[in-house]
């Protein structure tokens, strides 16, 4: 909704030389263009031509008004990380070469996106040492540590350090229980407890369920259904008794589901979003992914 509202707010600022004069008014243009950066990327039907030229846009305005380009390259930065399509390594952090101001993300938020890249360059120590300064408490905010839990609960996953990744999730789960907005962090977590612990996995899949259902966004779906995937491709047992919401398309009054069945509705669901992800961004990512092999 607010991808069709914003070119309406950019257009009158742009026109209005009274609107420009004051300082506040740009602020809160540019901080709502970068919400609609930020959120372009998780809806497939939104190309990489639009949201390059958003980007550039985005740029094109801090230039013209003597802004720092911190958040420009921040951007560049989450996008590439996003997209899969990923910048060399020695390209990442320079987003710190440029000044800060009243535009950049929180200090929690740059050092949580640090510690990620760190970790998909499997920069173990340098991502521990990011990693410090949020676990202590001394960095947080709305979305960290949250987020930076489910990258390390991912890279345990990858490097099958199970018993770490459980000690973060049990920290992680109480933080983002029944919030829409982490519904990628609840796919996390439901792929890890499909290989260590099913009935935790389980409820937290009773308890989420509903807010998937509701949600509109792409790939907050998208990691949901590839971690209730993960949980269902694991679990052992033909058939189990479970309360779900009588919206689920798969719902029955027995309330008895086939392991099977939701195995593959839900791998259906993913690799239809996953496919479409994909083809936007002129890469397999997404789909080797969902077709990599787990532990047994």
């Amino acid at each position: 909704d607010a991808m069709i509202m914003f070119p309406e707010m950019a257009a009158l600022y742009d026109r209005s030389e009274e609107l420009q004069e004051d300082d506040e008014n740009f602020h809160g243009l540019m901080w709502s263009y970068k919400y609609i950066i930020a959120n372009a990327l998780c809806f497939h039907h939104i190309s990489l031509q639009q949201i390059e030229f958003f980007m550039e846009d985005f740029k094109k305005r801090l230039e013209a008004a003597g802004r720092s380009l911190r958040t420009y390259y921040y951007m560049r930065e989450i996008n590439s990380r996003h997209i899969g399509n990923l910048l060399p390594a020695e390209e990442y952090g320079k987003y710190h070469e440029y000044p800060t101001d009243d535009l950049k993300d929180c200090n929690a938020c740059e050092v949580s996106h640090d510690v990620r890249m760190a970790l998909i360059f499997d920069q173990l120590e340098k991502a521990k040492q990011y990693s410090k300064q949020i676990f202590s408490g001394e960095m947080q905010c709305a979305e960290v540590p949250e987020t930076t839990y489910d990258e390390w609960i991912a890279y345990d996953i990858r490097k099958q350090n199970f018993g770490d990744a459980r000690k973060l999730a049990k920290r992680q789960y109480p933080m983002i229980r029944n919030r829409m907005e982490m519904l990628c962090e609840i796919g996390t977590l439901l792929h890890l407890y499909g290989i260590i612990d099913r009935q935790i996995g389980t409820t937290i899949f009773r308890h989420e369920l509903r807010n998937y259902l509701s949600c509109r966004n792409h790939w907050e779906r998208l990691h949901f259904s590839m971690g209730a995937y993960r949980l269902f491709d694991h679990m052992q047992m033909e058939s189990f008794s479970m309360i779900l919401p009588q919206e689920f398309p798969l719902w029955n009054s027995e309330h008895r589901y086939e392991t099977k069945k939701l195995r593959d509705y839900f791998y259906d669901e993913a690799k239809s979003l996953a496919e479409k992800f994909d083809a936007r961004n002129g890469n397999t990512k997404l789909m080797d992914a969902l077709n990599a092999e787990d532990p047994a």
